[in-house]
């Protein structure tokens, strides 16, 4: 499956059944295009322990009790289903607008491929199901109704999963892309935020508003890589995606964030903001701006987080809480934040690092 450059090896040699062995699909959700492309092209595969059941709602068995989060990781089982309700949502306060009015997140897909250790969703979130909310034309059209008599808007559309990721097998990206590209939807701008070492493919779409689909790419060193982003890309492919991504001409955003706070912690972001200026003055890529913030996250979720992630170093941090949120001291975070900036405003402007 083509859907992400994924390490399957631990996967293949367990207990576990391969990712989207068993589909479940709405009943309300038969019949929707989405719907009857994805499952044809499962079907499409072959594959021998493809199940696919039906259910009346998606939350009776997203949101069951005694379910475990980390263990279903290793299992993704995927859910179609119709959203109702509100399909997009105000920005939250402790996310970066980049300077951009309006500023929105929708959510159609739930839940992601990868496995950050420090990630909100399995704190946020009673199941490790991957939810797809088939009905993407009525999200269009709430986009379209923030757009009216010549409104702008802003709109993160990769907050709650990583789009990019499932691209190969759901095509969503590019199903934004083409929506963005409207004439009349000029005034839309919106990000795409991902880890993945996936290139959108946007043949055969118009690129005339490419300027207003930002693509934001989350960087960390590898140490950060191998230790808490599970099944990610490495570093390196990250960067040969950036500039493929830029070669293609759609404007880049670098995420520096959340930058994590661990023993050796200067020498390693030392030797990571030197491999990322180096790569990016060797090619010529000139970054929209960036997104810098230490980890963060609402009390909440880090008391859920340590529930599911008990022997995890990051949930095991004796952070700090203010306001409902919890995060390093006020004193670390302003030394982290101190010593990343100096170092980023070596390849991008200081007006154009964005900071939490």
């Amino acid at each position: 499956m083509k859907y992400e450059q994924m390490d399957d090896k631990v996967l293949k040699s367990s207990i576990y059944n391969r990712h989207f062995s068993h589909i479940y699909v709405e009943e309300e959700a038969k019949g929707y295009p989405i719907t009857e492309e994805i499952l044809n092209k499962l079907k499409g595969e072959r594959r021998d322990d493809l199940i696919i059941l039906e259910v009346d709602s998606y939350t009776r068995l997203f949101n069951r009790r005694r379910q475990n989060f980390v263990r279903e990781k290793n299992s993704l089982s995927l859910i179609l289903a119709v959203k109702h309700g509100n399909l997009s949502y105000k920005g939250a306060p402790f996310c970066q607008d980049f300077g951009n009015e309006n500023f929105y997140y929708t959510s159609v897909l739930l839940n992601c491929l990868f496995d950050c250790e420090y990630c909100y969703l399995s704190g946020m979130y009673p199941s490790a199901y991957v939810v797809l909310f088939v009905n993407i034309e009525d999200y269009f059209n709430d986009i379209a109704d923030k757009l009216k008599d010549g409104r702008k808007a802003y709109y993160c559309i990769s907050y709650d999963t990583d789009l990019l990721a499932f691209e190969g097998l759901f095509g969503l990206s590019r199903r934004f892309f083409e929506f963005a590209s409207r004439p009349e939807n000029k005034g839309l701008k919106i990000e795409l935020r991902t880890k993945s070492a996936a290139v959108l493919d946007i043949s055969g779409l118009s690129t005339e508003n490419i300027e207003n689909f930002v693509i934001a790419i989350t960087l960390s060193p590898e140490k950060v890589i191998k230790s808490f982003e599970h099944r990610t890309p490495s570093l390196e492919a990250r960067l040969l995606a950036l500039k493929r991504l830029a070669a293609a001409g759609f404007p880049v955003r670098l995420i520096f964030d959340p930058v994590i706070k661990l023993q050796g912690f200067e020498e390693i972001y030392e030797e990571f903001f030197y491999r990322c200026e180096t790569f990016l003055k060797e090619n010529k890529i000139e970054p929209l701006d960036c997104g810098l913030g230490t980890f963060r996250i609402s009390d909440t979720y880090l008391s859920n987080l340590r529930k599911v992630r008990k022997a995890s170093e990051i949930t095991s941090y004796p952070y700090e809480s203010a306001r409902g949120f919890s995060s390093y001291s006020e004193k670390n975070n302003e030394r982290i934040l101190k010593f990343c900036r100096e170092r980023i405003e070596r390849f991008i402007p200081s007006e154009r690092i964005f900071t939490i």
